[in-house]
């Protein structure tokens, strides 16, 4: 007897990979814009320090403090945390990379104007 269902299993999508936006300024705005436009992810969280940010929401997306990061990480299965700019990108680098990357999440720089991907694993 032929099982539909195993045949269809074969020809479902990829859950779309959840990311991180470092920093909520205009670049990283612009970087959210193209990763809410691309099906092989979806965008969890936005990450910066301000106190008066906290849980507010941009693009629909909340905004968490970057020392939660970690435990979302674990609880979220987040699989990178994108940079708009370099200097953001070796911060959170020198700051979580190792700690991240235990995680088999990394961090990842996509400069304005490219798309984000995830590296080859």
């Amino acid at each position: 007897m032929i099982n539909i269902r195993r045949i269809f299993s074969r020809f479902r999508a990829q859950p779309a990979a959840a990311v991180v936006v470092a920093g909520t300024d205009y670049p990283s705005y612009q970087l959210a814009t193209r990763i809410q436009q691309n099906p092989a992810f979806h965008l969890a969280y936005f990450m910066n320090e301000e106190p008066w940010h906290h849980r507010t929401f941009i693009l629909g997306v909340e905004l968490r403090y970057a020392s939660e990061l970690l435990s979302l990480v674990k609880k979220h299965d987040i699989k990178a945390v994108f940079c708009a700019s370099e200097d953001d990108y070796h911060s959170w680098l020198s700051d979580m990379g190792t700690a991240l990357t235990q995680h088999h999440c990394q961090v990842l720089l996509c400069r304005p104007g490219e798309t984000p991907q995830l590296p080859a694993v």
